[in-house]
């Protein structure tokens, strides 16, 4: 009986560790194009996600996303969270034409929620995810400014995250990032 409670809690908790690295890729969320960002269709990629407050997108900051997605689109995929904890947000539509037409980043683009844990049940699932260390199995920390990055790699495994920086210092972060090999 000992021998197989011990196997059971063995695997139990082999499951537990690869069910983190799946948890993932179960998300799935409406985007601001009217489309559904499914996260399964990422893996195997790195997964850079931004957010930012929608009534003043950094543009310095998405261009340069749009341009390290563009030139790494093999390897990454970087998803933009536009949130409005920071101040009133412009119209989806006003978002979408500065984003797509403007600006014209072809990165997904989730729709504008809540970034903040105190938001509860309104936070953006997938910012839940990345700010709970029950969801994500290695960091628990709210969202404190608009800009914050987060990156998780190949196997589903938050492992960075990026406090607002200039763009030169994030340019120079991300790309040792996306060459690191972290399991």
């Amino acid at each position: 009986m000992k021998l197989f409670l011990i196997a059971f809690l063995f695997i139990l908790a082999v499951s537990a560790a690869s069910g983190q690295s799946s948890t993932l890729y179960n998300l799935n969320f409406p985007g601001l194009d009217s489309d559904t960002i499914r996260l399964n269709n990422y893996q195997g990629k790195k997964v850079i996600v931004v957010e930012f407050h929608a009534g003043q997108p950094d543009i310095q900051n998405l261009l340069f996303l749009d341009t390290l997605y563009r030139n790494h689109a093999a390897q990454i995929v970087v998803i933009a969270v536009p949130v409005d904890d920071f101040g009133t947000p412009m119209s989806s539509a006003a978002l979408r034409n500065l984003l797509r037409d403007t600006l014209q980043v072809i990165f997904p683009v989730a729709g504008i929620s809540k970034a903040k844990k105190q938001n509860g049940s309104n936070q953006h699932e997938l910012l839940k995810w990345l700010t709970h260390k029950s969801q994500n199995w290695r960091f628990d920390a709210d969202v404190t400014v608009s800009g914050e990055v987060y990156v998780v790699n190949e196997n589903g495994v938050l492992f960075a995250t990026l406090k607002q920086q200039t763009a030169q210092q994030q340019s120079s972060l991300l790309q040792e990032l996306i060459n690191l090999q972290v399991n």
